[in-house]
């Protein structure tokens, strides 16, 4: 049985956290596909990646300078690739992102930005496939999810990939014929109970409850079970979080 775990951002905040979900990942083969959010705070006071990349692309949409702030964001994320030792550059797509705001892409479009860069990471921490959820998370021109396609294509991409990260919260409508990168909507995911998008049960919180051990996170307190429902066929299920 193949399953499916997601966390959230304040879990995926440092290379430190990202060890501990490493090792929640790799104490159970079965857990091959992971739902990786974008980076939390990290203290109380910190920001989360996700505010700034609105706040970002906010400048960017007034026709106002934003490189500074785009640097601050690149640097967190290079703060994590170099924690975990990993030979990885994210300088193309900083490049695209930063042409994408200047093109006023969307909120919606830089929001998604965080999980984007985070899977990127999290595929490569763990030697997973790295899977866009803009190529199978589908929505129709009316901005609402089309559940049907989503499950024949993330059904008919996770079939190539023994083990996955897809990130969470977003997916591609089209605009006109072509999915392509610069014609994409990207829009969050609702998460909640019964969706039509197999289940991904999040895990969300469960490191800083856990500290980290191969087996206690299954004990934490105050971890709420949220569903995404989806890739039917593919034989994904969730994992069991007592709350």
């Amino acid at each position: 049985m193949a399953k499916v775990v997601k966390f959230g951002g304040s879990s995926l905040a440092s290379a430190e956290q990202f060890k501990k979900v490493g090792d929640i990942i790799r104490s159970d083969a079965e857990r091959r596909y992971v739902v990786p959010s974008a980076p939390g705070r990290r203290f109380k006071k910190d920001s989360k990646v996700t505010d700034m990349l609105y706040a970002c692309y906010d400048l960017a949409e007034a026709g106002r300078e934003f490189r500074e702030e785009l640097s601050a964001i690149e640097a967190r994320y290079q703060e994590i690739i170099a924690g975990l030792e990993l030979s990885l550059s994210l300088d193309e797509e900083f490049g695209t992102i930063e042409r994408n705001f200047r093109e006023k892409a969307g909120r919606d479009y830089a929001a998604s930005r965080g999980e984007y860069l985070n899977g990127i990471i999290m595929a490569a921490y763990l030697g997973f496939e790295f899977v866009d959820a803009a190529e199978a998370v589908l929505f129709d021109e009316d901005g609402s999810f089309n559940g049907e396609r989503t499950n024949r294509a993330l059904s008919a991409r996770l079939a190539e990939c023994r083990c996955a990260v897809v990130p969470g919260f977003y997916g591609a409508k089209p605009d006109g014929e072509d999915l392509l990168q610069g014609r994409l909507g990207h829009h969050r995911l609702h998460r909640g109970e019964g969706g039509p998008c197999g289940c991904v049960r999040e895990l969300d919180r469960c490191v800083r409850h856990s500290g980290g051990g191969s087996g206690d996170h299954r004990q934490s307190q105050g971890n709420r079970h949220r569903y995404i429902q989806g890739a039917e066929g593919a034989g994904l299920h969730g994992i069991q979080r007592d709350a």
